[in-house]
């Protein structure tokens, strides 16, 4: 009997979104928390329970089922679209696909926490809307690369628990403070890659928890503080404290950009033509802990004011010139510093104890102080890559053993270079050396830390293993690619197995393919599983094995894999000889080769130069006066028999014979 009553009357609460959708004949009815209860009665055991309205999650008498958006009741996920569960009853959507013009939010599971719109291929084209609001649990909001234009008044209100809001890569012009209006929880706002011009006064300060911004890679060129009589009447309850010491200054100038940001960690302006930073922008955002400006164009930062937290500074491809460009107090506490791609031409002692992380590469340092690092006692990491440094070595003579990574890529060097560096950091698991020119490395002192060597790009053609790799017993990874190598020794491969590198590249060197010049590296590719796959064409072994070694001579096996070479089907050396001694030029004709056209341009354009400025001087009293009349439409004796008429003919003649007319 109890049975039949609870078959005959049953009641269900639903998320409420329109009465309409209520199957008709049925009842609903509200109740709190912008609920519907629908109302079951009389209902017949084999009468199934009637579609619920869409945008519904079901519970009944207190219990909980999920329900995702569409017309069966079934468990459904936007087309183009994958739903993971993450935990009961949260789930991550992730749309890959592409939507132009409308995006179904209404077949997104109303429990979804993480939602991420980023096509794969192109750009959709999209407007965000209110529709957002019904997913009342959205920790996460990723939409990129939609076109959207703006991101509207108040758009996401409601959303108090969202917490990363990622607008990169749209069509968004100009941001106002509304457009974050009820975003109480936001901590992460990415607004990246648009074409944001200007940012109003207090644009922010509806997010006060807000920790991570981007206005990377925009148009924003307006950085400067903005006059506190101009903006006052504007924001009238925010202005009440300062109105006091107004009175007191009344030429008194704020930057109220980052108004209310007191918790910001990171703020990324890369990409801007911001020019120069006033120091005021920064008053609001004094618990900053990393700014980012690269590619700014900006000369100096100099700030009078204490920002005690900031730890990282990255002002990478502007056109800073010399630290003392730099505030010093701003250095003194950073532990990472990127200066890279800027104009600095002297290095000199940087007095910072925290440095930990130090990138100079693609400067114009061609001399330093004595002893640059010796107050980096901290130092781990440090790139001078693509600099004209004189004499590297005496850089590190006093410089502690801390520092496990030093790039050198590009920068002249000589062979004893290597030795001495291994030598003096005896911490060091990773050298780049790449492209310094190198002929040779010398001798390598023992090291038992370094793990990582690449010597790509010189102009290497033999390596003793007796002094190089013997020393090196904890060596991994070895990088001999693009030098002129043509062939390499028993004895080097054994070394390698003794000590056992994971992984040696030896692409791009001219190896010549007869078998006494690669019977021993072909021996070892065969056996090794280093290479294994490396030639195979298939889009699966793309960045998963080196790329593929190949020969360079005789001409009729140039460009051939070596391992699919059969040795006996090989020439000899007395055969491809000749061959032989061209291919171990081969990299220094090259490079004399490029020399010389270089040279041969250079002596055209002087000669040219030189004729050029010869005529000039020689026929500089010259020059030629047009009259405007016609060669043509004369004839000398003619004019001579009748001037007057002759050459009156021609109305474009500067001279008129005619007696004037009296007037």
């Amino acid at each position: 009997m109890m049975i039949l009553i609870i078959l005959l009357t049953t009641s269900f609460t639903v998320d409420y979104v329109n009465p309409a959708y209520c199957p008709l004949g049925k009842e609903h009815r509200h109740v709190k928390d912008n609920k519907v209860k629908y109302i079951i009665s009389n209902q017949d055991e084999s009468e199934s329970i009637p579609q619920l309205p869409m945008y519904a999650a079901l519970t009944s008498h207190g219990s909980t089922q999920d329900s995702y958006r569409g017309t069966s009741g079934m468990n459904l996920c936007p087309v183009q679209c994958e739903c993971h569960q993450l935990n009961q009853p949260k789930y991550q959507v992730i749309c890959e696909g592409s939507f132009n013009g409308h995006f179904p939010i209404d077949q997104v599971p109303l429990t979804t926490t993480s939602l991420r719109i980023i096509p794969k291929n192109g750009n959709n084209t999209l407007t965000l809307g209110p529709s957002f609001r019904i997913l009342e649990d959205l920790e996460e909001l990723r939409i990129s690369s939609s076109m959207i234009p703006n991101i509207g008044q108040r758009t996401l209100w409601g959303l108090a628990g969202l917490k990363v809001l990622d607008l990169s890569q749209n069509n968004i012009s100009h941001i106002v403070d509304y457009n974050f209006d009820g975003l109480y929880s936001l901590r992460h706002l990415d607004l990246s890659h648009n074409v944001i011009r200007s940012i109003p006064s207090a644009a922010f300060h509806h997010v006060k928890q807000l920790e991570y911004l981007s206005l990377a890679h925009n148009q924003i060129s307006d950085l400067a503080t903005r006059d506190i009589n101009f903006i006052q009447f504007k924001f009238k309850n925010i202005f009440l404290k300062i109105n006091i010491f107004l009175t007191r200054s009344p030429d008194l100038t704020f930057s109220l950009i980052f108004l209310k940001l007191n918790s910001l960690k990171f703020l990324d302006l890369s990409g801007n033509r911001v020019l120069m930073i006033d120091q005021q922008i920064f008053r609001d955002i004094r618990n900053i802990q990393e700014f980012v400006c690269s590619d700014c164009g900006l000369r100096s930062l100099l700030l009078d004011l204490s920002l005690r937290k900031l730890r990282k500074i990255n002002l990478a491809n502007n056109q800073i010139s010399s630290f003392q460009q730099l505030e010093p107090h701003l250095l003194r506490n950073l532990v990472e510093l990127n200066l890279s791609g800027n104009t600095i031409q002297l290095l000199p002692m940087l007095e910072m104890p925290h440095l930990e992380v130090l990138d100079l590469s693609s400067n114009k340092i061609t001399d330093s102080h004595s002893s640059p690092f010796s107050v980096a006692e901290h130092l781990t990491s440090l790139d001078l890559a693509d600099n004209m440094i004189k004499n590297i070595t005496k850089m590190f003579s006093n410089t502690n053993n801390k520092l496990q990574y030093l790039r050198l890529s590009g920068t002249p060097g000589s062979p004893e270079y290597l030795g001495d560096l291994i030598g003096q950091l005896t911490n060091l698991q990773n050298l780049q050396c790449d492209r310094m020119g190198l002929m040779s490395i010398g001798e390598i002192p023992l090291s038992l830390s370094l793990l990582t060597l690449n010597l790509s790009g010189n102009y290497l053609s033999s390596l003793d293993p007796a002094t190089s790799l013997q020393n090196l017993p904890n060596l991994q990874l070895l990088d001999l690619s693009a030098n002129s190598f043509i062939t390499l020794g028993t004895d080097m491969f054994k070394a390698i197995s003794v000590n056992g590198l994971k992984m040696v590249y030896l692409q791009g060197n001219p190896w010549i393919c007869d078998q006494c010049h690669i019977s021993s590296l072909h021996q070892w590719m065969q056996q090794s599983l280093m290479y294994w796959g490396s030639c195979f064409d298939s889009e699966t072994t793309v960045g998963e094995t080196p790329p593929c070694v190949k020969c360079s001579g005789p001409a009729y096996l140039s460009g051939q894999p070596i391992q699919s070479l059969k040795l006996e089907q090989l020439d000899d050396c007395l055969a491809v000889e000749s061959a032989v001694h061209l291919q171990d030029n081969n990299s220094y004709q090259a490079v004399i080769t490029t020399w010389s056209q270089y040279m041969l341009s250079a002596v055209i354009i002087t000669m040219f130069i030189i004729l050029v400025v010869l005529m000039v001087t020689k026929y500089r009293q010259y020059g030629v006066y047009l009259t405007g009349e016609k060669d043509t439409d004369l004839n000398c004796q003619d004019t001579l028999n009748d001037p007057i008429h002759i050459l009156d003919r021609s109305p474009e003649s500067y001279v008129n014979l005619k007696y004037p007319s009296p007037l």
